[in-house]
């Protein structure tokens, strides 16, 4: 009886419809047995994470969708876009030059960033941006591999920090 109710729930059943349609085109063939076996395993998926995924309104570790989208979370995105086609450039430059002008740090910073997602955002940014890694979080303290002196320079005043930190302060209004 609970399983008949949770699978009639509205976000249920688009989680079950999100991943049947991945593994469609994963799987890019239309026949009945490929139809079976990804039906099966997007309904045992969705029905093994139906707790995470009915409660995520409640949950403090995910954003809401209303966070999600909003102008802040676009122009977190965006910025991030910007600054990983400028570091792409930057590494380009650094690569083509003769004199191959690296210069590896490894740099511990503060984050003044409150929540471990907005955090764990951060690492990541730091990360998909060409040139730096982020190699350990821990509380509010992030170590850092840059492949240039520069690098590890722009990396301690970083416009993303503030861009997560406008992200927090709507976080705290819900």
């Amino acid at each position: 009886m609970q399983l008949m109710k949770t699978s009639t729930k509205p976000g249920f059943r688009a989680m079950f419809a999100s991943l049947l349609v991945f593994w469609l085109l994963v799987s890019a063939r239309l026949d009945f047995q490929h139809l079976a076996v990804g039906a099966a395993f997007s309904f045992l998926i969705t029905l093994f994470w139906r707790e995470f995924l009915m409660n995520i309104e409640q949950r403090k570790d995910v954003l809401p969708y209303k966070v999600l989208f909003s102008r802040k979370s676009l122009a977190y995105f965006l910025s991030l876009l910007f600054e990983i086609v400028k570091a792409n450039v930057n590494i380009a430059r650094i690569v083509l030059d003769p004199r191959l002008p690296i210069s590896p740090v490894v740099i511990t910073m503060h984050t003044s960033l409150s929540r471990d997602l907005t955090k764990v955002m951060y690492a990541n940014s730091i990360t998909l941006t060409p040139g730096t890694i982020s190699m350990g979080l821990t509380g509010d303290k992030l170590v850092v591999h840059c492949l240039t002196q520069e690098g590890a320079e722009s990396v301690h005043h970083w416009v993303m920090e503030d861009k997560l930190k406008a992200i927090e302060r709507d976080l705290e209004i819900d």
